[in-house]
C-alpha cells in the first residue's frame, strides 16, 4: 500500500488504517451500484475546511476512496470503523 496523501477528494487527512492485518465483522454492507464492495485496503479519517463532520473513507490500496460513510464527529467515525473491523488501529497522518 502507498503511503497516505494529505487529503483525499479534497478533505484533509487525519488519521488512517490499513487493513492488510484486520477482518472485516460483516456487519456493515457497501454498495455500488447495486453492487457489494468488499475490497479495501484502508480506512482514511478527513475532514473538509467548511464541514464540522468526519468522513471515513474506505480506500483502496493507492488510498482512493472508494466508498465512505459521515459521522457528526472522529469518535463516531472511529467507532464505525470499528464496529466493521478487528482489530483495527488509526495513526495520525505525518504532516
Amino acid at each position: 500500500m502507498t503511503e497516505p496523501p494529505k487529503k483525499i477528494d479534497g478533505a484533509e487527512v487525519l488519521q488512517v488504517a490499513r487493513l492488510d492485518h484486520s477482518t472485516p465483522t460483516g456487519r456493515t454492507r457497501h454498495a455500488i451500484a447495486g453492487r457489494e464492495v468488499t475490497a479495501f485496503a484502508g480506512l482514511a479519517l478527513a475532514q473538509y475546511d467548511d464541514d464540522p463532520g468526519v468522513y471515513l473513507f474506505y480506500c483502496d490500496k493507492d488510498w482512493n476512496a472508494v466508498t465512505d460513510t459521515y459521522h457528526d464527529n472522529l469518535e463516531n467515525a472511529i467507532a464505525q470503523a470499528e464496529f466493521e473491523f478487528y482489530p483495527i488501529e488509526f495513526a495520525p497522518v505525518a504532516t
